[in-house]
């Protein structure tokens, strides 16, 4: 997905619609306010940083300040918490701060990687990836540190969680199909029970996010020859491009946490100069680009 530390895509064909830095900075989503803010990970000061945004683009606000890496930041659902992950303990662990970035905590506490971070629908849990164990593997912890379970025990690498709206069911990247290429499988989350197998393709499919409203999960795939945004059923069925951004790439969905929203968040570089935030509602047609430098903004999160 990088090259030399770079996405790399050409201009799409679709409607898109460039926010930030153009006087016409008024999105279709939402209203603008603290109630649609969008965090994310960027390298915009040097290093991988956290900072939010509004759904229009407007009003970067910068949450961590810390000399090593931070990335892959997750809204907890009340918007009040973020989890994400950070190295700034001497190795990867889950961290959890205020929305203003105040009062972090280090969760995981783990001499081992730790990544991926989902909060579940009640706040009350963190499901992660980690390699403690040897194998990239799936674990559910309390946001407070307490009560660590193991989910999966596969030889081959689990990755990516994200809970149903219900929380009663988790979705997962893993190479468990072929042991090469990822695919996206649901399982139990109590437990890690009950693993399905949604996806097939030959290619990658990989990042999974669920509506809030249950019916849809979003994944990226190179099932056309490119990297694109896919939606499909909780079932696996009903496959759609959601993006058709050809070349290129689009990639880390991220579904909006509120329910009654559809709105989508994800990562794309389509004019060759670095990664960008886009959003979309519910007509796919209208992709709205919310970033614009030439640094990478990507992991997005929408609550």
């Amino acid at each position: 997905m990088l090259n030399n530390g770079k996405f790399v895509l050409a201009a799409g064909a679709l409607c898109l619609v460039a926010v930030a830095g153009c006087d016409d900075s008024t999105g279709p989503f939402g209203d603008g306010s603290d109630d649609d803010r969008i965090v994310f990970a960027t390298n915009r000061d040097g290093n991988f940083e956290i900072y939010t945004i509004d759904s229009d683009g407007e009003d970067p606000t910068r949450l961590t300040t810390n000399d090593g890496y931070d990335n892959r930041p997750f809204w907890t659902p009340d918007g009040e918490h973020i989890v994400w992950v950070s190295d700034q303990g001497g190795n990867m662990d889950i961290w959890i701060m205020e929305e203003d970035g105040s009062d972090a905590a280090n969760v995981t506490n783990n001499p081992l990687g730790d990544d991926n971070p989902a909060v579940s629908p009640d706040g009350t849990k963190i499901a992660f990836v980690s390699n403690r164990d040897g194998n990239p593997e799936i674990y559910v912890i309390n946001t407070d540190g307490t009560g660590l379970v193991r989910l999966t025990t596969n030889a081959a690498a689990d990755n990516a969680p994200v809970w149903s709206p219900d929380g009663t069911r988790i979705a997962f990247e893993s190479t468990r199909g072929d042991g090469v290429a990822e695919d996206i499988f649901v399982m139990n989350a109590a437990d890690g029970t009950n693993v399905v197998r949604l996806t097939t393709d030959a290619g990658p499919d990989q990042g999974p996010s669920w509506s809030a409203d249950g019916t849809k999960i979003a994944f990226s795939s190179t099932r056309t020859g490119n990297s694109e945004i896919f939606s499909m059923n909780p079932d696996g069925s009903g496959k759609v491009n959601l993006t058709n951004n050809t070349p290129g790439l689009d990639v880390q969905p991220s579904y909006s946490l509120l329910m009654g929203r559809n709105d989508m968040v994800w990562t794309a570089d389509r004019d060759n100069q670095g990664a960008e935030i886009y959003i979309m509602g519910t007509d796919p047609a209208v992709q709205t680009r919310l970033t614009n430098n030439a640094f990478i903004d990507e992991n997005p999160s929408l609550r």
